[in-house]
């Protein structure tokens, strides 16, 4: 899988993009390798959301996930 990070009004370490390219690694064997997800990572005001599209040949597969800080998410 491709993983490409977006943020807004968030800087996001090395730990957390290691956190989420686990997690997101675990769906190779659901997809293709050449499968396209971009992980967006937005703060407003005290809300973090994490949202994860997935790029398929039929449309998109998205699921996205809000709460006061990323590492829970």
């Amino acid at each position: 899988m491709r993983i490409e990070y977006l943020t807004k009004n968030y800087t996001a370490t090395e730990k957390l993009k290691d956190i989420v390219s686990k997690k997101v690694n675990r769906l190779d064997k659901f997809f293709e390798d050449d499968t396209k997800v971009k992980v967006m990572l937005k703060q407003s005001n005290d809300v973090c959301t994490l949202e994860l599209p997935i790029f398929v040949d039929n449309g998109v597969m998205r699921s996205e996930v809000s709460g006061d800080n990323m590492y829970n998410n």
